[in-house]
């Protein structure tokens, strides 16, 4: 019996047997595709899984008979499906850790939603599409939920070291990910593909090491999602610069979560406030209002996007953008969203900018610094039209938010917050 083998058996020993409620990691390898004659190199998926699992054990305190393993064979999408239900949600109650890993190919299914594709896929359209695995997270919001996707879905298989299929397309953030009630990490950002070599995973090399100390740049002895990202983007974006064929579209990991929490799971002591929050508003965000960045949330200076909003009620909308030195400035209602108004419909997803330039193409906003950690902010007051230009005085700075929810509160309406945090490197 080989040594993997005998780390698999050792890490999925129990799991067989009841157990009460506590944390459980779900941990996924392939790199065979029988059904799809497609194989990704020997041992990387597989090899990327087993040293997650031990990670998981080692490092992030996760007992042994707490970690299930599929490896190839065993990760059909029924096995990956029953084990979610059964262990990540069955097994865990409200404040125990959950942790996916999935590590193998990606693709696009006819809807062209971002599937991952299991041992027995017979096509490219997979039968994990991400809004089904989204769902069952979403009955463990109330966990401390980590998924941790090394694939991508967009690539060339013919490309060696490739992890992803298919041409790109709209991915506002990482798979499955889902504001702050959850941390994804995702292995490449929009219109990159996803990277293997013999030796594993660009990101789960580059995650291994910083969860062993290389992300604890401030040398406090605790790893926050913050600074595992920020890890991450630099040790991917270092070994693409060496790849002829990554070079061209670049590498960086995305992230979606709370940036100042542990890696571990366990709120970062005396660490300062995560940018992205709602106080001093005590509004929820019963209007469903979700705030998305096309090309997602790691931003570089010089870049151009747009943002995106969509609610599931009609209202005045506001958008607000507080970068990194606190400096607050208002992206909606803009002049760039000419023939919005200050209203959103519900259901209906609302572009900014909008409309095209002369030449006929999209208008899109330049990213500029200061680098660093920013959020936006958004408000949807239900009711009669409000405006929006008013709630804040000239030359607000995030100082003045507090007058801001004072001033919501006056008006005794509805109105829903929502928060989106981002960062901007050079």
């Amino acid at each position: 019996m080989n040594n993997r083998l005998i780390t698999f058996l050792a890490l999925t020993l129990g799991l067989a047997t009841a157990a009460p409620a506590e944390d459980r990691a779900l941990i996924i390898g392939v790199e065979g595709y029988p059904n799809l004659d497609l194989r990704l190199a020997p041992q990387s998926a597989t090899d990327d899984a087993i040293a997650m699992a031990q990670l998981a054990v080692e490092r992030w305190g996760y007992g042994q008979t707490q970690v299930s393993v599929l490896l190839d064979s065993a990760a059909t999408s029924a096995a990956i499906l029953d084990a979610l239900i059964d262990e990540l949600v069955g097994l865990t109650a409200p404040g125990d850790r959950a942790l996916l890993y999935f590590a193998g190919l990606g693709s696009r299914n006819a809807a062209d939603t971002r599937v991952i594709l299991a041992y027995d896929s017979e096509s490219l359209l997979g039968r994990i599409p991400e809004d089904a695995l989204s769902d069952i997270l979403d009955l463990i919001a109330d966990r401390d939920v980590t998924v941790i996707m090394d694939t991508g879905f967009r690539g060339d298989i013919a490309t060696p070291g490739q992890r992803g299929i298919g041409a790109p397309g709209f991915e506002a953030t990482p798979f499955a990910a889902n504001g702050d009630s959850r941390a994804v990490y995702a292995a490449s950002a929009v219109s990159q593909t996803a990277w293997e070599t013999a030796q594993g995973g660009v990101m789960t090399n580059a995650l291994i090491a910083a969860a062993k100390g290389a992300a604890d740049t401030n040398a406090d002895g605790t790893i926050t999602h913050g600074e595992t990202i920020a890890y991450l983007r630099s040790q991917s974006t270092a070994w693409c610069a060496t790849q002829a064929n990554c070079a061209p579209m670049g590498l960086s990991p995305d992230f979606a979560g709370p940036l100042n929490r542990s890696a571990t799971g366990i709120e970062v002591a005396g660490a300062a406030p995560a940018p992205q929050t709602n106080a001093p508003f005590t509004a929820s965000n019963s209007a469903d209002v979700r705030l998305s960045i096309d090309g997602g949330t790691a931003l570089s200076i010089g870049q151009s996007v747009t943002f995106r909003v969509l609610a599931q009620a009609a209202g005045t909308l506001l958008i607000l953008d507080v970068d990194p030195q606190g400096q607050l400035s208002r992206v909606f209602p803009s002049r760039l969203a000419a023939g919005s108004g200050t209203r959103i419909v519900p259901g209906v997803e609302l572009s900014i900018p909008s409309g095209t330039s002369a030449n006929g193409a999209p208008l899109r906003v330049r990213v500029t610094g200061p680098a660093g950690d920013g959020y936006l902010l958004g408000v949807l007051i239900e009711g009669a039209d409000v405006d929006a230009t008013t709630l804040l005085p000239q030359n607000a700075t995030a100082a003045d938010l507090p007058q801001l929810a004072q001033t919501l509160s006056n008006l005794g309406r509805s109105y829903s917050v929502t928060t989106l945090n981002y960062t901007i490197s050079n």
